[in-house]
């Protein structure tokens, strides 16, 4: 019976040697990438392959090189194919069944990993820049990643598995956003909501009068604090992480104070017991073109924050224009022909605005002023306008004797008639250029016209005398 037994077995050992002796040894070199194209560094990569009937065997994970390579030799198969499964950052990221062509076999697998995006953004949708964003995840360990937001309030994570992330915003030493990002191919950025707010501490005498130069100090209840000084009245404490917030102004030896739940954009206001005397500043307009040549004879508006005009001109021949206003917000509007440009001025030393024109755009305007002999304006004239012989404009018509073109720098012909009598003027214009034409009877007519109606009068008498003394004799 033994003799029996042992025989079997030796005949189900040599069949089992067989099948595993018939499995051909093979090499793969495999390349791992992200969605990209861009080589995963440290991906960890597991092979497995049929190594008898029933029996898969895997190998030991190995990473991946900086170009995100790894090679396996030796490995067994008994049917040419493998299962090719990618982990990163604790993910499984692919896996994919490949053929096994010969002895050694070159794969690239692309992997779910793409650069996840998060952008910190403020309560008024502002970018957060320098925010601290934190990615959490867990899988076999806890994994935590970090990054700071640019300019844009974009924090980048690059190479990142699709998956489900816990997305923390750190901002002014207090966490102002929590969140759960679903990491897949059709949601590949995040927006983080902050709870970031804006202050603005406006600092008054007793007068109701705005105080430059108060100091302010804000500190929250966490004994974070900042301090700024007031311009026009006015401090702005921009992007505050939310929280309680005591305020105090002071100003030479008056102080208040006052706090403040900040959970929204918010004002506070503060009276200090003095009175602050008004100041007043030059303000100075300069319009000048792109190529930096002035802007002569612009007009200038300037208004206050409720919408009154506070003072207005032109500007000179080098394009300024200047005056004496009390501290204070302002709007400046500066217009030349069809241009306008408005600008936001706070006053609070003496300044220089400088507003520039395109000079692409840049007209000059023409003025034709239309007279008779005696110097009276005349209505209904026609102007035409030439350009290199082409009529740029036809029968402008003068109202109250004056008609105004805008036009480009050039010389032109000017043409103008009243009835069948006509006068010309050729014009280079380089600057507002003013000119007037002057319509008179030739002087010439009028002496032959005064001789023959004098002739006339003259002949008529004679005749009517000599007839009389013919009468007279035949009488």
């Amino acid at each position: 019976m033994m003799k029996r037994i042992l025989a079997i077995s030796i005949l189900f050992s040599f069949a089992f040697l067989s099948v595993v002796f018939s499995a051909n040894t093979y090499t793969l070199i495999i390349t791992v990438v992200d969605k990209n194209g861009d080589p995963l560094d440290g991906a960890l990569v597991q092979v497995t392959t049929k190594y008898g009937e029933g029996d898969f065997r895997s190998t030991f994970p190995q990473e991946t090189n900086a170009s995100g390579v790894v090679i396996f030799n030796d490995i067994h198969s008994i049917t040419p194919s493998a299962d090719i499964t990618v982990s990163w950052r604790s993910i499984e990221v692919a896996q994919q069944q490949v053929d096994l062509t010969g002895a050694t076999n070159f794969f690239t697998i692309y992997c779910d990993v793409f650069d996840l995006e998060v952008s910190a953004l403020d309560s008024e949708n502002n970018p957060l820049k320098g925010a601290e964003v934190i990615l959490h995840w867990e899988r076999d360990i806890p994994w935590t990643l970090r990054s700071d937001t640019n300019d844009q309030g974009l924090a980048v994570f690059p190479q990142m598995p699709h998956y489900e992330y816990q997305v923390q915003t750190n901002w002014l030493a207090r966490q102002v956003h929590d969140g759960i990002f679903d990491f897949n191919n059709s949601s590949t950025s995040y927006v983080a909501d902050c709870s970031v707010y804006n202050l603005n501490v406006m600092v008054f005498d007793k007068e109701d009068r705005p105080i430059s130069g108060a100091k302010v100090t804000i500190s929250r209840d966490d004994e974070w604090k900042k301090s700024t000084t007031t311009e026009v009245g006015i401090a702005n404490f921009p992007q505050l992480s939310f929280g309680n917030y005591a305020i105090e102004a002071s100003y030479e030896s008056s102080s208040n104070t006052t706090t403040v739940q900040l959970t929204k954009s918010t004002e506070a206001t503060l009276y200090l017991n003095i009175t602050v005397p008004l100041r007043t500043f030059e303000i100075t307009v300069h319009a000048v073109w792109s190529d930096d040549k002035p802007v002569s004879g612009a007009q200038v508006f300037i208004r206050d924050n409720l919408g009154e005009t506070v003072s207005n001109g032109i500007t000179d021949y080098n394009g300024f224009f200047t005056d004496l206003l009390s501290e204070g917000e302002y709007v400046l509007n500066v217009s030349k022909n069809a241009l306008s440009k408005t600008k936001n001025v706070i006053l609070t030393s003496k300044v220089t605005v400088t507003v520039q024109f395109d000079a692409d755009l840049r007209t000059y305007t023409l003025t034709v002023k239309v007279t008779s002999k005696d110097g009276a304006l005349v209505n209904g004239a026609l102007v035409n306008v030439k350009l290199n012989g082409t009529v740029l404009i036809s029968n402008g018509e003068t109202i109250g004797g004056i008609v105004v073109f805008n036009l480009k720098e050039g010389t032109y012909r000017i043409i103008v008639n009243i009835g069948e009598e006509q006068r010309e003027k050729t014009v280079e214009l380089t600057e507002d250029v003013a000119f007037s034409i002057t319509f008179q009877k030739d002087s010439t007519l009028e002496s032959l016209f005064y001789i023959l109606s004098t002739s006339a009068v003259l002949s008529i008498i004679f005749l009517v005398f000599y007839a009389r003394r013919l009468m007279k004799k035949g009488e």
